[in-house]
């Protein structure tokens, strides 16, 4: 197969699974390209471009640039990009769209409503920024939390976030801190401050992280770094 007729974006139907961005080289020519691959069948990241190697044969070499998840909703015309993959890291998620939409042309933008209000990691203890995201073509605005242990600073959350949102939305970050997320105990504990972006309002931070997670016991503190 020729590198022009390889897809520049294959993903399934309808629901959510793991996607991949990756650098496919033509080894007779040189000649590169990026496309997007992701499957429901496939457990891991790894397992996605497992399949894609089997998919182009021995005629190219593959590299993974990154990934992320996504929510397919044929029914609205709707995808949501978002996450990172812990393999690889965390794709461009702009660049991810822009070669999904190419290829498929029935889909929207993401809308504000399709913007998850929480997005943390499933444990640990790690720094985590309010943001507030507004829509650029309503102005609409609401908050959300995000936080990773793979994020060494504040700024770093908010950069990745920025990546995972894409160009329809401005971002500005309001406030920082910690969370101790402990699942075995179904406990939250937000704390402390951002030396770059300062404090977050903790209680509103609580509020939707309750949302998320009604099962759990949820406090804070204005104390600690």
């Amino acid at each position: 197969m020729p590198l022009v007729d390889v897809p520049g974006a294959k993903i399934d139907p309808d629901g959510v699974f793991k996607y991949i961005l990756i650098k496919v080289t033509e080894k007779a020519t040189k000649n590169e390209k990026l496309i997007v691959r992701g499957y429901a069948r496939c457990a891991y990241h790894g397992d996605v471009l497992d399949e894609t190697e089997k998919e182009l044969g021995t005629d190219y070499e593959l590299l993974c640039l990154g990934g992320g998840r996504i929510k397919h909703e044929s029914k609205n015309h709707s995808i949501l990009v978002y996450g990172y993959s812990q393999g690889y890291g965390p794709a461009d998620h702009q660049i991810m769209f822009s070669l999904v939409i190419n290829s498929c042309e029935h889909f929207t933008s993401m809308s504000l409503r399709n913007v998850p209000d929480v997005d943390i990691d499933p444990e640990g203890v790690f720094k985590y920024i309010m943001i507030k995201v507004t829509a650029k073509s309503t102005s609409e605005e609401k908050m959300i939390v995000r936080g990773y242990k793979h994020c060494k600073w504040h700024k770093n959350i908010f950069k990745q976030t920025e990546k995972e949102i894409g160009a329809s939305f401005s971002l500005k970050c309001v406030g920082g801190g910690r969370i101790m997320h402990e699942p075995q105990k179904k406990s939250l504990f937000v704390y402390g401050y951002s030396q770059r972006y300062g404090p977050a309002k903790h209680e509103q931070t609580v509020n939707l992280l309750q949302k998320k997670y009604p099962e759990y016991k949820i406090t804070y503190s204005y104390e600690g770094y």
